[in-house]
């Protein structure tokens, strides 16, 4: 930062010049606290674009067998501006590569399965933590929220513990462009 006059002891300041030095400070501050509330998320919000990263691991009991799997997800998010400055739609574009080993009895087997989808859903915030919360319809008819930590508004991340299968998933939404 760097301001438009130098005073020297002796020599008179005038106004004008102190007044141009003032603003100059006045600009960058205020430039620094727009950066700063991005950076802390103050910015919530965040409708755009975003590439999506995660990683599954599971153990899932079935019977006398299990699964143990590991997926490994890669796609795009895009945040639709809502109605409500908290919220809106959501479009998932995703490809889920996963990998299944199926043991117990008498045999193993290994399956790998290699899924592209696109998922209309929601997103809204969290009031209590500011975080970011995806609802996506479920199979059964129910909707799976996936909650992502407060944080800055180009990157979210998500721990998701699923107790009902055994499956743990970390997800990161980071957001493309500015």
């Amino acid at each position: 930062m760097q301001v438009a006059h130098i005073f020297s002891p002796g020599f008179p300041a005038r106004s004008v010049e102190v007044n141009e030095n003032f603003k100059a400070l006045a600009d960058a501050i205020t430039a620094l606290e727009a950066r700063v509330g991005a950076l802390e998320g103050a910015s919530l919000p965040v409708p755009g674009n975003y590439f999506l990263m995660g990683f599954q691991t599971g153990l899932i009991p079935a019977g006398q067998q299990a699964v143990i799997e590991g997926i490994v997800y890669t796609g795009s998010v895009t945040l639709h501006a809502g109605a409500t400055p908290g919220g809106g739609p959501a479009t998932l574009t995703l490809r889920e590569a996963k990998n299944e080993l199926h043991v117990g009895g008498e045999m193993a087997s290994r399956r790998f399965v290699d899924v592209n989808e696109t998922i209309e859903a929601s997103w809204t915030l969290n009031s209590a933590t500011g975080g970011l919360a995806l609802i996506l319809p479920d199979d059964q008819g129910q909707p799976r929220t996936l909650r992502f930590a407060r944080g800055a508004s180009r990157l979210h991340i998500g721990n998701h513990l699923n107790a009902t299968d055994g499956s743990t998933v970390m997800l990161f939404l980071i957001r493309q462009g500015a």
